[in-house]
């Protein structure tokens, strides 16, 4: 036999990615059923909302509900046996990096001048309830396809699915016709704020992103992983499911989201993040942020190689900005879309006072 025979029988064996689905579907039937803490976790009637969550600082977390509490996924539709966050990747050398977190900083001056953000750290009114809420600009530069350290991951199958099913170029996504190729379902479990490392446990880095000023994050119930450079996720993750790609299925899945259309809205955000991504003009302010942030013990002999290497240039003004009309037409919008954003917030409420124990009469 061939080897090019025996990988398309191993290939074959394989389950496909709706046998996959299935199973997670079934997981999340059976916890529905079985769980003792039945109105403590979110029913089909709940799924795709957002729980409102005080993080210690005092701000708040916008939580996606799904079925099956502490799970989370993520898809790929090809197996790496390296799995690195795109900033720790092998074309990634020192100056790129440096580029790299340039346009973080870059687009995080600018999402902070955006209307929706003020709002969001003023805070929301919500059910009669003052919700400041936190805006992570990491985990939204890394939707808006800067290199950052952070995995993403979901807590919807779907969402999953989607990426482990499709290729993407030129930032097109197209479903895998390739039926002799597979995929692989990472399965993430995170419970009591840890992180599953086969016996042993580590402090979490997983965190929620959830609903954000910008649309992506929330419509992929998108949470991320913090790495270090020196970590593999295939070694972190115990629980890979590869399954067998199957053309009828990816179009299905392709077609479910509306053709990508659902988990990439278009929005105010994603020509101004392509700017900054293809631009070599970055602000001083930006450049003093990274710097500080993430260089300040690098000499500026050092930094000064780099934005030669990377031909960038400082400039005084921004790369991009949004204009006085967008942010008129953004609080146009608001006006009338604001009850539709702010339904799909929860806010549990709970009882003020001490615990009483059922037991006694």
């Amino acid at each position: 036999m061939t080897l090019k025979e025996k990988r398309h029988n191993l290939i074959s064996e394989l389950p496909t990615l709706l046998d996959v689905l299935n199973d997670i579907a079934l997981a999340e039937e059976v916890f529905q059923k079985t769980t003792p803490f039945k109105g403590f976790f979110p029913t089909h009637y709940q799924e795709g909302q957002f729980e409102a969550m005080k993080m210690p600082d005092g701000n708040f977390i916008l939580l996606p509900l799904s079925l099956l509490p502490y799970i989370y996924y993520r898809g790929e539709s090809s197996y790496h046996p390296q799995g690195k966050p795109s900033l720790y990747r092998a074309n990634m050398g020192e100056s790129k990096v440096f580029l790299a977190r340039l346009q973080t900083c870059e687009l995080e001056l600018l999402m902070q001048e955006y209307p929706l953000t003020k709002i969001f750290r003023s805070g929301i009114y919500c059910d009669g309830n003052h919700i400041p809420l936190s805006v992570d600009y990491l985990a939204l530069a890394q939707h808006y396809g800067i290199a950052t350290e952070l995995m993403d991951l979901t807590a919807d199958k779907w969402v999953a699915a989607f990426f482990a099913c499709t290729t993407c170029k030129d930032g097109v996504y197209t479903p895998i016709t390739d039926e002799n190729s597979y995929g692989v379902i990472y399965k993430v479990t995170f419970m009591d704020g840890q992180f599953s490392l086969d016996d042993k446990k580590i402090n979490s880095r997983i965190r929620v992103i959830g609903l954000q000023p910008f649309s992506r994050p929330g419509e992929q119930a998108g949470f991320v992983y913090s790495m270090n450079k020196d970590e593999n996720f295939n070694m972190m993750c115990t629980t890979k499911i590869k399954f067998r790609h199957d053309a009828l299925i990816s179009n299905f899945i392709f077609n479910y989201t509306n053709r990508s259309e659902r988990l990439f809205p278009k929005d105010i955000l994603e020509e101004k993040a392509k700017a900054i991504k293809e631009s070599k003009h970055f602000s001083r302010k930006a450049f003093c942020m990274a710097k500080e942030r993430y260089f300040s013990s690098v000499d500026d002999d050092t930094i000064q190689g780099w934005l030669q290497d990377e031909n960038i240039n400082i400039q005084e003004s921004p790369t991009t900005s949004f204009t006085e009309r967008e942010k008129q037409d953004f609080y146009t919008s608001w006006e009338k879309n604001k009850e539709t954003f702010l339904g799909q917030i929860i806010v549990r409420k709970v009882r003020p006072g001490g615990t009483i124990d059922a037991n006694k009469k």
